[in-house]
């Protein structure tokens, strides 16, 4: 049984270190044209923008959709770097109508317990607490899906963060070929 513990080891071992190289290939050519933003307070004090031109083992460098200049970050100066996920409607539309009801259930709740009436307190509570969620609900969904926002990714220090490092002098790009 321990014999086979190890075999099984040894071959998850060296299938990790197989796969490691290409899922580090496959994160550079997912981040590679991608629209980012980068937080980066060594470098800059203010989140850029913007585009991934260039993305190695020291730098990414993005070009800034404000100026339209190429900003180079070392990656241990990144505090936060967030990947767009595009814009969608639906994704606005579900999270909009889950606060609005989530809102509109409260205040319902609320007005049911204040407003005087025939029946117990709690079926008035109920009534009006159901009424506001799915009026809230209503209103969250028609607002989300009229005016879609980007989605973002977070990575959180996603290279190591240190304070101290600084942006390097940006190097030419290389020649077409």
């Amino acid at each position: 049984m321990n014999v086979l513990r190890g075999i099984l080891a040894a071959f998850l071992l060296a299938l990790a270190m197989v796969s490691l190289p290409a899922v580090a290939g496959a994160q550079t050519r997912q981040l590679l044209d991608a629209r980012v933003r980068v937080t980066a307070p060594p470098v800059r004090p203010d989140k850029v923008t913007g585009q991934v031109t260039r993305f190695d083992t020291a730098q990414l460098v993005v070009r800034d959709e404000a100026t339209g200049t190429e900003q180079s970050f070392p990656l241990h100066s990144i505090q936060l770097l967030e990947i767009s996920r595009g814009r969608t409607a639906g994704g606005s539309a579900a999270s909009r109508a889950g606060l609005l009801a989530f809102v509109g259930g409260g205040l319902g709740a609320i007005a049911g317990l204040l407003i005087p009436g025939e029946g117990s307190a709690g079926g008035r509570i109920a009534l009006f607490g159901g009424g506001g969620a799915v009026v809230g609900g209503a209103i969250g969904a028609a607002w989300g899906s009229s005016a879609p926002r980007e989605r973002w990714e977070w990575a959180v220090r996603p290279f190591g963060y240190d304070p101290s490092a600084r942006a390097p002098v940006l190097a030419p790009p290389p020649p077409p070929s």
